[in-house]
C-alpha cells in the first residue's frame, strides 16, 4: 500500500472534526505558548516530546536504551547513528498514537517529518526575528543580553545539524510546512487564530473513505517499533507494510533462526493476523515522500 495521502479518524467519531496540529519552533520563538493557545481554543489536548518519550519507554528496557542515548547524540552523531533507526521507528509509533485519535496540538522541531503522509495534519513552523528571541531568553534563562544571544545561536546550529542528521533535512525550508509564520509583524495571538481558522478547513479534515489505510499504517509502525525495541532484531533494518492485518516485512537475508526471531516479535503485535518476509528488499521506512 502506498503511505501518502492518509490521515488519521478517531474510530468513535460522528463525523466531527478532528484537528491535529503538528508545530515546528525554532529556539526560543514560542512554540509552546502557540500550542497551548490552540489547545485552550480549540479544546485540544498538549502533547508534548515528554509524552513520545514515556510513549517509548513503554516498549521496554532497549527501547528505554535508545531514548537515553539521545543527550549523548545531540554531540556524538557517529556513536548514535546505529540507533538512529531504532529511534525515528519508536518515535513514529508513538506520535501516530496520539495522532488516530485526533484532537492534538505537538509542539516539537520535526514531528512532521515522521509521518510525511497523514494529510489531515497541519504542519506548522514559527519563526521569530532573532532579537525577539534574545529577548525572550534573557527572560526565561535570567542571563545577559549577550550570553542570551549566544545561547540562542547555538542552539540554532545545533538543531540545525539534529535535523539533517536524522532527518536527512534543513528543518528551515518552508516546503517541509503546511504554513509559515513569523512574529516579527504579527502577534501570537494572531497567528494562534489563523490556525485555529486554518486547521478547520476541508483539506485538514479526516475522511472515512481511507479507515483501512489508516489502521493499517497504525499496526505497521507498531511492528516496527516492536522490531527496533527487541534485542533479538533491534540490530536489522527491517520495513513493515499492512493491509487488514496481514504483515509484509521487508529486510536482508536471515538465518533460519534469525527469521524465526523476527516472526515471533512482530507477530505478538496486537492486531496482526499474519506475518510474510520478504528478504534482499530495500527496507519500507522512510521518512519524506
Amino acid at each position: 500500500m502506498a503511505w501518502q495521502g492518509v490521515c488519521f479518524p478517531n474510530r468513535q467519531s460522528t463525523g466531527a472534526p478532528l484537528p491535529v496540529v503538528l508545530i515546528s519552533r525554532g529556539t526560543m520563538t514560542g512554540g509552546q505558548a502557540l500550542a497551548r493557545c490552540l489547545a485552550e481554543h480549540l479544546s485540544l489536548k498538549y502533547v508534548s516530546r515528554e509524552d513520545l518519550m514515556a510513549a517509548i519507554d513503554a516498549h521496554g528496557e532497549h527501547a528505554k536504551k535508545v531514548r537515553a542515548s539521545l543527550d549523548r547524540a545531540t554531540r556524538a552523531y557517529d556513536q548514535f547513528s546505529q540507533l538512529r533507526r531504532p529511534y525515528l521507528a519508536l518515535m513514529r509509533h508513538a506520535l501516530l498514537g496520539f495522532i488516530r485519535g485526533g484532537n492534538i496540538v505537538y509542539n516539537g522541531f520535526a514531528s512532521h517529518l515522521l509521518v510525511p503522509g497523514v494529510r489531515c495534519c497541519l504542519r506548522v513552523r514559527i519563526n521569530a526575528p532573532l532579537p525577539v528571541r534574545i529577548e525572550n531568553a534573557v527572560r526565561r534563562l535570567g542571563v545577559s543580553e549577550e550570553e542570551a544571544r549566544e545561547a540562542v545561536l547555538k542552539e540554532d546550529e545545533e538543531r540545525i545539524r539534529w535535523g539533517r542528521f536524522m532527518y536527512g533535512r534543513d528543518l528551515r525550508e518552508p516546503n517541509l510546512y503546511d504554513a509559515c509564520f513569523s512574529l516579527e509583524k504579527m502577534s501570537l495571538e494572531t497567528i494562534c487564530a489563523m490556525i485555529a481558522a486554518g486547521v478547520r478547513e476541508k483539506e485538514f479534515q479526516p475522511s472515512p473513505e481511507t479507515k483501512d489505510a489508516l489502521e493499517d499504517l497504525y499496526l505497521a509502525s507498531g511492528v516496527e517499533a516492536a522490531l527496533a525495541s527487541d534485542a533479538r532484531t533491534l540490530a536489522w533494518e527491517i520495513g513493515a507494510r499492512s493491509r487488514a492485518g496481514n504483515i509484509l516485512l521487508e529486510g536482508p537475508f536471515l538465518e533460519d533462526s534469525q527469521l524465526a526471531d523476527v516472526l515471533e516479535v512482530s507477530g505478538t503485535v496486537h492486531g496482526v493476523r499474519a506475518v510474510e518476509y520478504q528478504p534482499g528488499c530495500a527496507s519500507s521506512f522512510q521518512l519524506t515522500r
